[in-house]
């Protein structure tokens, strides 16, 4: 081998050499590159693959950028000779031959000579930018200290819920307060929400939406039961007016009683006071003390009635409870007399047998139940001071389990008994009769029928 050829053969293998570590640092440098462009995907919720597709291309445009590099890199054969003169102390032969200035002298054989790569170095950095690229790609945002303040995505939550608040205050079903409130404290979750723990704020709505329904269900039944008891008290009234119109003589003394109720509780309701007050401007008869309530006035005392709120009508009930109560130990045979003859014409006036408080005998009547041992009254009523009650909303699961209950049977007298019982048809109890002592009955041996013989006819000296 000539010395020209040694020269270009390691020439060749330096650029391939250099060409190699060029290749491995430029692709160093895109791997670190790739694992922070992945991190920050994560970081703003984009897609991890089409920033990896578009990163492909790079692979081999570094590889050409090597290749090119190291050949314009390249030494040049006086070098290269420099080297391997050096190298193979051939005293500045090789150089000589390779200027042309050694013709005269024999071309040295020399051995091929090695080139090794130190790349130590560059593939302990590789290693580092294929770690640092998976932990961008696999290791959780929250371990990195990323991520935390990243909100959820509950705006369409929050705006149902404030439409379902606006709602029921349109309806006044709550206070412009109470929507303030809980418009607030939506607010506030949303803000506050965090990414990393959901759990938290859907449960925090959760709860929220819960409360809504609660006071919506609230003051749903609230207004029904209002509504509930003005219509009993109207009916009532309409009751006795059609009484009234029936039998003008007998119900006197019932409207009569009325009247003075009513003036009774005008004095205590500002309220009743100013509704007969208006009544007496609209040209209905006013009501004096021990007067009659005429069936003008009972008609628009009935319609106004409709109008009040639930405290007066509360307030107006317990009133005529305590008049009532104090007259029904007073017996008035002329009165009792004529409400007996008017009940037994009109059976179906259960409003006025309920208002009328006037018997004068113990018990509820009946031919089989009483009568009992004191009079019916309502003079001391339980106090609701200082008691709370909890009012519970059924849910749709309890209220299905409601109406699918049935009712197994209930009656006064005793339950039937089937007497004809049939007997066991196998096991120990074989053989056994249906009877109180069938399960004391056994079997006695002949050896042993003397000694119980003896045993129960024993006389009592033994």
């Amino acid at each position: 081998m000539d010395t020209e050829k040694q020269i270009e053969a390691l020439r060749r293998r330096l650029v391939a050499v250099a060409a190699w570590d060029h290749a491995v640092r430029g692709t160093t440098v895109w791997i670190f590159l790739l694992g922070a462009a992945m991190l920050v995907c994560r970081l703003l919720h984009y897609r991890l693959t089409p920033a990896f597709v578009a990163s492909l291309p790079l692979v081999p445009i570094l590889l050409a950028a090597a290749a090119i590099l190291a050949v314009r890199r390249s030494p040049t054969k006086e070098a290269v000779a420099a080297l391997l003169d050096a190298h193979f102390t051939q005293g500045g032969l090789v150089m000589a031959s390779e200027a042309g200035l050694a013709r005269q002298w024999p071309e040295a054989s020399l051995p091929p000579m090695a080139v090794q790569w130190q790349g130590r170095q560059p593939l302990l950095v590789l290693l580092a930018a294929v770690s640092f690229l998976l932990a961008a790609l696999w290791v959780p945002l929250e371990r990195m200290g990323a991520g935390a303040d990243l909100p959820l995505e509950i705006e369409a939550m929050v705006e149902q819920l404030e439409e379902r608040i606006d709602l029921l205050k349109e309806i006044e079903l709550i206070e412009e307060e109470q929507a303030q409130e809980w418009k607030t404290l939506m607010h506030a979750l949303q803000q506050e929400s965090s990414g990393t723990d959901p759990v938290a704020t859907w449960e925090a709505l959760d709860q929220l939406e819960k409360r809504i329904e609660d006071q919506a269900a609230i003051e749903v039944a609230s207004r029904r039961q209002e509504v509930q008891k003005r219509e009993e008290l109207v009916a009532a009234l309409k009751a006795a007016l059609q009484a009234y119109e029936e039998n003008r003589e007998t119900a006197d003394a019932a409207m009569k009683e009325l009247s003075t109720l009513l003036q009774k509780a005008a004095e205590d309701n500002p309220n009743l006071k100013a509704l007969l007050e208006s009544l007496a401007e609209a040209g209905a008869q006013p009501l004096a003390a021990g007067g009659m309530l005429d069936h003008k006035t009972a008609q628009m005392l009935a319609e106004r009635l409709s109008q009040m709120t639930e405290e007066d009508l509360m307030r107006m009930q317990q009133l005529m409870q305590q008049g009532l109560g104090q007259q029904a130990g007073s017996p008035r045979p002329d009165d009792m007399e004529s409400l007996k003859r008017f009940l037994e014409e009109n059976p179906g006036c259960s409003n006025l047998v309920a208002c009328a408080g006037l018997s004068p005998s113990p018990g509820i009547g009946g031919v089989s139940r009483g009568p009992g041992t004191a009079p019916i009254s309502w003079l001391n009523e339980t106090s609701e001071e200082g008691v709370d009650f909890k009012e519970e909303t059924l849910t749709a699961s309890q209220t299905d389990s409601l109406k699918e209950s049935l009712l197994v049977g209930e009656s006064l007298g005793a339950p039937e008994v089937d007497s004809e019982a049939a007997g066991s048809t196998g096991g120990a109890l074989a053989g056994s009769q249906a009877n109180d002592s069938a399960a004391a009955t056994y079997q006695v041996l002949p050896r042993h029928r003397d000694a119980v013989n003896r045993f129960f006819n024993r006389e009592e000296g033994n």
